[in-house]
């Protein structure tokens, strides 16, 4: 099961025979009944001819029609490259995520306040030295300005807002984490403050606080709202730390998993909202993604209104309505929705 090949050289009476199989042993085995039997075949042709062999039959450990790796190599590598591109936008357009501006408006059950452009952490030499994984505030220099006027318009959004339907405490939350809700909060504080509003910002994800973290707050002897509302502490000035540098007041929080229940139900939130609405024009309140935990609903039934902060291209849409329903559920009124970190192409 092969192919016999007999090539002469010129000029002489020298004989190359090669023998072509999909089997090495065949070829092998088959070039030497070829040695065998030459002298009773020439005998038809010619008497008395003496074949002497040169060179002796090998077994091939080679395919004598090998591919040219290397000269492939740029085309397969290209090939690779496209096929792996057109899986990602696959996977990207497959996904049942918001991923542009109006399909947030079709598909989202909410008003869409704003939409936030992206912006890198770590925008200060300090901030990439020392690896802080710093967020990116409206106050810092180095921020796009395109990043500062969307914070500064969702702020001027919901100041109308809540100016309209005479509405101080806004909770702000999210359906999952790393969404961005802690710094769009930050962000909201800076920007009404900026407008010379009188602002607090409390941290009540209490299981995973990052308020401290955004403002870079010691929290080492520094008041917390965790204890000043397991009791420790009776002025509501116990439990708040002014930023006179960014212009605004913060209730920071240490995480804690003792006494969690207490730290929603014993009515000291309530109190001391209740005695920031006489005190100060907005209060702000950073609360835990409502997947993570069910602290929100506590909290909720406390406040004036609620946003939710949706991340461009990151949590499926049904789940975003469904956080929403249970957002309303809880919730006086649900003000709207926020779509951070936009970006305007896939890369």
């Amino acid at each position: 099961d092969g192919t016999i090949n007999t090539v002469t050289i010129p000029e002489t009476n020298i004989l190359i025979v090669t023998v072509t199989s999909e089997e090495p042993d065949i070829s092998f085995r088959a070039l030497n009944l070829v040695v065998e039997n030459y002298s009773t075949i020439s005998d038809y042709l010619f008497a008395n001819a003496q074949l002497e062999v040169i060179k002796d039959p090998v077994v091939p450990v080679a395919p004598s029609n090998a591919m040219n790796l290397r000269a492939r190599l740029p085309w397969v590598i290209g090939m690779a490259m496209v096929a792996t591109c057109g899986l990602i936008v696959a996977i990207y357009l497959m996904r049942d995520t918001v991923k542009t501006p109006s399909a947030a408006r079709r598909r989202i059950d909410a008003r869409m306040l704003r939409t936030i452009g992206h912006e890198r952490k770590n925008k200060t030499f300090r901030s990439k030295l020392l690896r802080k994984n710093a967020a990116p505030l409206i106050i810092n220099r180095l921020i796009k300005k395109s990043f500062i006027e969307d914070n500064m318009s969702f702020a001027s959004t919901l100041e109308y807002h809540m100016r309209r339907h005479k509405q101080q405490v806004v909770l702000m939350t999210s359906v999952g984490e790393n969404e961005g809700k802690s710094t769009v909060a930050a962000n909201l504080a800076l920007a009404l403050a900026r407008k010379q509003h009188r602002v607090v910002l409390l941290d009540c994800d209490f299981r995973k606080p990052s308020v401290h973290k955004i403002f870079e707050v010691d929290t080492d002897g520094a008041p917390l709202l965790t204890q000043w509302i397991l009791g420790d502490g009776e002025k509501v000035q116990d439990c708040l730390l002014p930023d006179k540098k960014h212009g605004v007041v913060l209730g920071i929080s240490k995480a804690t998993g003792k006494g969690l229940v207490r730290l929603l139900n014993n009515g000291r939130l309530a109190q001391l909202l209740q005695s920031l609405r006489r005190e100060v024009d907005y209060v702000i309140l950073d609360t835990p993604p409502m997947m993570a935990a069910a602290d929100v609903e506590a909290i909720a039934a406390l406040v004036d209104t609620a946003v939710l902060v949706a991340r461009a291209d990151f949590m499926p849409i049904p789940s975003i309505n469904e956080g929403l329903d249970r957002l309303r559920k809880s919730a006086p009124e649900v003000c709207g929705f926020v779509l951070n970190n936009y970006r305007t192409t896939i890369l």
